[in-house]
């Protein structure tokens, strides 16, 4: 008899602890939800091969391409892997291990071993920062600047256009 009472009782208890799991669940589910993809927040887009032009009145003022960009979720930043950038205005060629692109400004800033050449001058140095509204270009490490017959150290630089200004701590050696 006792088999008997024990297996509806079981059945019973079973459907009922069924029944609080589903309603539990059905309570928790979040009463705005239209029915549609659900978009997680706070997440990073990752695109690879990229590509930036930025023009002025059709004159491309310089191309940029990296092999990585990451951006977060709501962010105009973009952090970047292998940097080549060419600015054909000044017959310039950069190259850098990374850098940070700002979406919102066009300012970038470069780093691990930024390496600028414009075929009869070559900068080197760890960090290089473009002022994309100003046109200017800066670094408050060192320094080196190689061209024929000459080479040039120091710490920190400014530059725009053509103009290369070494700030601090110079050392000069003709050849």
């Amino acid at each position: 008899m006792l088999k008997w009472v024990m297996k509806p009782v079981f059945l019973i208890l079973a459907t009922v602890v069924f029944a609080t799991v589903i309603l539990a669940a059905l309570l928790e589910t979040d009463r705005t939800d239209t029915g549609g993809p659900v978009i997680e927040t706070n997440v990073e887009a990752v695109l690879e091969g990229v590509g930036v032009v930025v023009s002025r009145d059709g004159k491309v003022l310089w191309k940029l391409r990296t092999d990585r960009a990451v951006m977060p979720s709501g962010s105009s930043i973009a952090r970047l892997g292998k940097v080549d950038m060419d600015i054909p205005s000044e017959g310039l060629i950069v190259k850098a291990n990374s850098g940070v692109y700002d979406l919102a400004s066009s300012d970038l800033r470069l780093a691990g071993g930024v390496v600028a050449d414009t075929g009869q001058l070559v900068l080197i140095s760890e960090t290089a920062m473009l002022n994309a509204s100003t046109g200017e270009v800066t670094s408050g490490d060192d320094v080196l600047v190689e061209g024929r017959g000459f080479t040039v150290r120091g710490r920190g630089f400014w530059a725009r256009g053509k103009e290369l200004r070494i700030l601090d701590e110079v050392e000069a050696q003709v050849e």
